[in-house]
């Protein structure tokens, strides 16, 4: 009787072992079938070792299911199971027989998708009927419906890129062909200083260099003097003006270069070391009937007013005469201070008309030589030279034409004076010596 109540609770206690041994296993991804078979087999190695058992005992397995059969149909309660899936079937037991094994469906394809996570099925009791009766048919529970993960919208589709546009062709730069080095000019020297002419003739109608020391009256241009209208019986026109002044330069230079004088003359305003002025409208000082004047070793003047209309027939022979009345007082200007005694050269201090108005008038050879020597840059006004000059000349030369002689200057008339004075006081004392 032990023996029979012992093979009865074994199967029992076999199927919770499995049912509890089948609840703490851990949770794995397994197929819809597998804890079912699992659990046949199970159930089916114990009913092989009770078999075994009860072959041993007195009492026949029939006859102990016979006598105890109300109590074997009692449901059985097992502690809740994870299960993948589930499907009815039955399965066999209580009789000697092999049981038969139940066919497992394969699994399912996995859908096309991405794989999902598994699934963790929650704990459910599972209901068995007795494995001793009434065929042992398994109520699966209901199934909880598995949720589809939430689609995740499409991706935007993302627009290409519109391509970018093709380069227009330009045509390739013309080469600028390079320009040619060339070697810069050496710069010029600078300029060396003009040196001043020797004389000015100024034919112009002003300013007049000396006129307040030389000349009184109103200095004005030549071709103004009554000389000239008297000689054309008009006043002279332009052209006949620069003819005049062309003439009367060209005959001076004429008259020192026939003398063997290198002389450097200019008739338009520039620099130059000395002035010689034409000039109508004054005379000059201290003698008024002098057709020249003429600081040693300075400036001069030559004054057309006082020149005889009666000796002189045509222009020609105003130029004439102009040119050699410049020529000496050009002579006293470069600091010659000379006067020839003969009265028949330039040099000489009185001159007839006839010979002033000559071509061939010359100067002497004393003057020559005294011009070949002098300076005509220098100028004896000079501070350095006034005091030593001065007192042996006066204060200047003139020359006349009209007289015998040269005019006296203010020294000759002083001296004079002095002698006449000495002579008439010594006179004097004589007769009161004899009375």
């Amino acid at each position: 009787m032990m023996v029979r109540r012992f093979s009865l609770i074994v199967p029992v206690l076999a199927a919770l072992g499995v049912a509890g041994a089948a609840s703490a296993q851990p949770t794995q991804v397994v197929g819809p079938w597998s804890t079912l078979e699992r659990v046949g087999e199970t159930l089916q190695g114990r009913q092989e070792r009770k078999d075994e058992v009860v072959d041993r005992v007195e009492e026949s397995y029939p006859e102990f299911y016979a006598r105890n059969s109300g109590q074997l149909d009692q449901p059985l309660l097992l502690t809740p199971m994870r299960l993948a899936g589930w499907s009815v079937g039955s399965a066999t037991v209580g009789s000697p027989a092999p049981a038969v094994e139940q066919a497992s469906a394969p699994a399912p394809p996995p859908p096309p998708s991405a794989p999902t996570r598994a699934r963790f099925v929650p704990y459910q009791p599972l209901v068995l009927g007795s494995f001793f009766g009434g065929g042992g048919v398994v109520a699966p529970p209901t199934p909880e419906p598995m949720q589809a993960p939430a689609p995740s919208p499409a991706p935007r589709p993302v627009s290409a890129p519109k391509p970018a546009p093709a380069p227009r062709p330009t045509a390739a730069p013309k080469p600028t062909p390079a320009r040619p080095i060339t070697p810069r000019p050496a710069s010029p020297p600078p300029p060396t200083p003009e040196e001043p002419a020797d004389a000015y003739l100024n034919f112009s109608d002003g300013p007049f260099p000396a006129a307040e020391s030389l000349a009184e009256g109103e200095p004005a241009a030549w071709h103004r003097s009554p000389v000239v209208s008297d000689l054309l019986g008009r006043a002279p026109n332009a052209q006949e003006q620069q003819g005049f002044k062309a003439d009367v330069v060209a005959k001076v230079e004429d008259r020192f270069r026939s003398s063997g004088i290198d002389v450097d003359l200019i008739s338009e305003p520039g620099p130059a070391s000395h002035t010689l002025s034409v000039v109508s409208g004054a005379l000059a000082k201290d003698n008024t009937q002098a057709i020249g004047l003429a600081d040693i070793g300075g400036d001069g003047f030559t004054f057309l007013d006082n020149f005889d209309t009666a000796a002189i027939d045509s222009v020609d022979d105003l130029e004439t005469a102009v040119a050699n009345n410049i020529s000496h007082e050009l002579m006293h200007t470069f600091g010659v201070d000379f006067h020839h005694e003969s009265g028949e050269t330039i040099d000489s201090g009185t001159i007839p008309w006839d010979l002033l108005t000559d071509e061939d008038l010359a100067f002497s050879g004393d003057a020559v030589a005294l011009l070949s020597s002098a300076d005509f840059q220098g100028r004896w006004d000079d501070l350095t030279l006034a005091g030593a000059q001065l007192p042996s000349h006066g204060q200047g030369c003139s020359c006349h034409p009209n007289g015998a002689h040269a005019t006296p200057e203010p020294a000759t008339l002083a001296m004079w004076a002095i002698t006449l004075l000495g002579a008439s006081w010594s006179g004097r004392r004589w007769r009161r010596a004899r009375g």
